[in-house]
């Protein structure tokens, strides 16, 4: 994600708003979330990410994916398995 779409609040055309569970890419992920796009690059290697579809060389998560993966990982003790 271009950085002047962000601060100008217009719309990066590589996400797509108008459909109702948008596909994002790596970087508007990294953004989102607050996690370095390194490292769902790496997570991606390990098989601990969200799903994701490869088109080409560009990688594409669904939202809705994103936040169930998010939610799966809901700890609610530090005692909790990993």
């Amino acid at each position: 994600m271009n950085a002047e779409y962000i601060n100008t609040g217009r719309q990066d055309p590589d996400v797509n708003t108008d459909m109702q569970d948008p596909f994002i890419n790596t970087d508007t992920l990294a953004i989102k979330t607050g996690i370095a796009a390194s490292t769902w690059h790496k997570r991606r290697m390990t098989g601990d990410s969200p799903a994701y579809r490869k088109i080409g060389s560009r990688v594409i998560y669904r939202w809705s994916d994103v936040t169930a993966w998010i939610d799966a990982h809901e700890k609610r003790s530090t005692s909790d398995a990993a």
